[in-house]
């Protein structure tokens, strides 16, 4: 029987464009709605959801995916630099479900005569609850995932989300822009393109909370982005906004695995973002003065002085912690030297790193070169090999 399905459309926006014969030309751009898109909830009573075609979504009708205990809904921050993060977790998922999926023995009536013949009782495998969750990847981080990740990383994101007879994942694909309920005009929102993303991905983690909830399944928003947080504390529901760490910790505390790719990943970001930091700061620094490459090397006597060699000239003396730019012995930085009357040179006694950095300095004003350090070019890193021991009794923080 044809099932009719509701199909609404709507001019999403009308832009310029130049044309052969006229110079500009009217484009209106046509952005059709649904009202029958599925949530891929496999326990979903909804008329939509448990269609045919919304069984096939997570493979629920071929009953090799055991049913998650919660939902999580991601941003597009997550989805692209913690991707890897995402394919961990999908991995795991489907891992908690080989092991959940336990034979269960079920019995069939039979006659007198079959019963004394020593029929065989029948094995099949029933899903069950699994600790992991299904992740929802909403069409508008796919999107803006295409537009920023490389076509290989795409294409290993989609299929995360790509479930047939013969592949099951821990994704599912859910076309909030084309579904009524959920869709976010374009510019409506305050902040432009960023702001209408994140309503976007609010307004679709708040539809699932409210249409999962009769199944007794909760939803859960994992966000990096400070606007998506922002939003999503006012507009969803109390304890389901987390950030990755926050989730990792919370439903994955024993997953050392998980959390270990976290901290690695985490840890990558703040390195690039505090290189950016270093360039702008290098390229307003270059208009106070002449900036000279070398290595840095702290004093052995007192940490709180250092010298940055440079070839065919005097070395530079860098006094104070606030002066060295975090800097370790050994770096490759950049050094921008300070005025005349600030040259002194170096202290004539032994001080720790428990002192004070305010004490009187027995010095002669003059007598060296003195600088700031201004960024950090290479880093002086060394490889360790450690072993940990006692693992089941440490205690993830």
């Amino acid at each position: 029987m044809y099932q009719r399905r509701v199909v609404r459309w709507c001019v999403r926006r009308v832009h310029k464009k130049k044309g052969r014969a006229v110079s500009l030309v009217s484009v209106a751009k046509e952005h059709y709605l649904r009202d029958d898109i599925p949530c891929g909830v496999p326990t979903c009573r909804d008329r939509v959801c448990e269609s045919a075609y919304a069984q096939r979504v997570l493979g629920a009708g071929a009953g090799t995916a055991a049913l998650p205990s919660h939902y999580v809904v991601f941003d597009a921050v997550v989805g692209t630099k913690y991707l890897d993060l995402v394919a961990a977790l999908n991995s795991a998922g489907l891992t908690a479900d080989a092991a959940t999926l336990q034979p269960h023995t079920t019995t069939k009536p039979v006659s007198k005569q079959r019963k004394n013949a020593g029929a065989a009782t029948q094995q099949q495998a029933l899903p069950t609850s699994s600790p992991h969750a299904t992740l929802i990847l909403l069409q508008t981080v796919a999107n803006e995932a295409q537009r920023v990740l490389t076509h290989s990383s795409f294409n290993r994101l989609m299929e995360m989300a790509t479930t047939s007879e013969n592949v099951t994942n821990r994704v599912h694909y859910f076309s909030n822009e084309h579904f009524s309920k959920t869709y976010v005009e374009a510019g409506a929102a305050d902040g432009g393109q960023t702001g209408s993303m994140a309503q976007s991905i609010v307004k679709a983690c708040a539809w699932y909370q409210a249409h999962v909830k009769k199944c007794g399944l909760p939803v859960f928003l994992v966000a990096e982005d400070q606007d998506v947080l922002a939003l999503a504390k006012t507009a969803l529901a109390p304890n389901s906004v987390f950030t990755c760490g926050e989730y990792l910790h919370t439903y994955h505390p024993s997953s050392f695995d998980l959390i270990a790719m976290h901290d690695s990943i985490q840890l990558q970001l703040e390195q690039k973002e505090h290189q950016l930091l270093q360039q702008q700061q290098q390229g307003a620094d270059a208009e106070k003065g002449p900036v000279f490459r070398g290595h840095f090397r702290v004093c052995g006597k007192n940490n709180s002085e250092a010298e940055v060699r440079i070839e065919s000239q005097e070395d530079i003396l860098i006094v104070g912690k606030e002066n060295m730019g975090h800097a370790i012995h050994g770096d490759t930085v950049l050094v921008r030297l300070l005025p005349k009357e600030l040259w002194t040179a170096h202290s004539q006694e032994i001080r720790s790193a428990d002192e004070a950095e305010n004490e009187m300095r027995a010095t002669v004003k003059g007598s060296q070169p003195c600088g700031v350090v201004v960024g950090i070019e290479k880093r002086n890193w060394r490889p360790y090999v450690s072993e940990h021991f006692g693992l089941k009794d440490c205690t993830v923080p």
